[in-house]
């Protein structure tokens, strides 16, 4: 390898370490925050998926922020939710990556209306005794069989509809 490719590869290994170093930093503080909000008593929301997707499937969890249940000693409430338009799943309704809401709000407001489907699993009681990963495999499979249940059409959970404009 010339020196200069070299060089080049490990100053580039070098702010991918900085990089994943303050990445790291940053999921710390936010831990210690949900943490503190919850042991506060505060309801808080997290999509451990940390990323949107049509709703056909569920993404692996994050793990990370799991850790904010267990230290501050609360249940994590699973929730399964699930798009349905013509007793179909629904691709249009989840708000997906870069997706700005008035365009996604409109394009839902088109389209004749939508169920959306909330199933409220049974609370988990996390510990620190356990891996964490089994904590996170657990509450995937839960939420995973909940939307499979939901597509169905099989879901006794609370269900709305969404209004169409048109």
């Amino acid at each position: 390898m010339m020196p200069a490719i070299r060089l080049t590869s490990r100053l580039t290994l070098f702010i991918l370490f900085l990089l994943l170093t303050a990445a790291i930093a940053v999921g710390v503080r936010i831990v210690e925050k949900v943490s503190s909000a919850l042991e506060a008593g505060q309801s808080v929301l997290v999509f451990p998926e940390g990323t949107t997707t049509i709703g056909i499937t569920v993404l692996p969890f994050h793990r990370r922020l799991l850790n904010a249940a267990i230290d501050a000693n609360v249940p994590i409430q699973p929730i399964s939710i699930g798009y349905r338009r013509h007793n179909r799943p629904d691709h249009l309704a989840p708000f997906i990556g870069d997706d700005e809401f008035q365009p996604h709000l409109l394009r839902i407001l088109k389209q004749p209306a939508v169920d959306v489907t909330l199933v409220f699993h049974e609370p988990v009681r996390a510990s620190a005794e356990g891996p964490i990963t089994d904590l996170a495999d657990s509450l995937h499979k839960t939420v995973a069989a909940g939307l499979a249940d939901i597509h169905r059409g099989g879901s006794d959970a609370s269900s709305s509809s969404l209004a169409s404009l048109t």
